[in-house]
């Protein structure tokens, strides 16, 4: 067998076993409002968007201030499609803010991150 063919099934195979494993074990974010780092006016919530359905219990935003303030209202909730969780904010100063977050998706992985916004008036 010439190392083409050899190198041609070990490719061949490898694509198979991937294609066998889920794509995406996780919940992973699509996008935010604000953006991470965006500079905007003052929101009135935030909102993650994710690329499956999340399990409310348990998944939560934390927002906090500069000074690691928390400023959120406390409230995390999911959307009723399963894959948008929010939390209100109360009035916003200019400043940057860190938002924290953590889900569990429908199929029990749990994902977390952190991502920055900026205010400006």
């Amino acid at each position: 067998m010439d190392v083409h063919r050899w190198i041609a099934r070990i490719a061949l195979a490898a694509v198979f076993a991937l294609s066998l494993s889920p794509a995406f074990p996780h919940a992973a974010v699509i996008r935010s409002n604000p953006a991470a780092d965006a500079t905007v006016r003052s929101p009135r919530e935030v909102a993650i968007f994710f690329s499956e359905r999340i399990q409310a219990a348990r998944s939560s935003i934390t927002v906090n201030d500069s000074n690691g303030v928390r400023i959120d209202a406390g409230d995390s909730r999911v959307d009723a499609n399963g894959r948008v969780l929010r939390v209100t904010l109360k009035p916003l100063s200019e400043g940057t803010y860190q938002v924290k977050w953590r889900v569990r998706s429908i199929d029990t992985h749990d994902s977390d991150g952190q991502f920055s916004f900026h205010v400006q008036e």
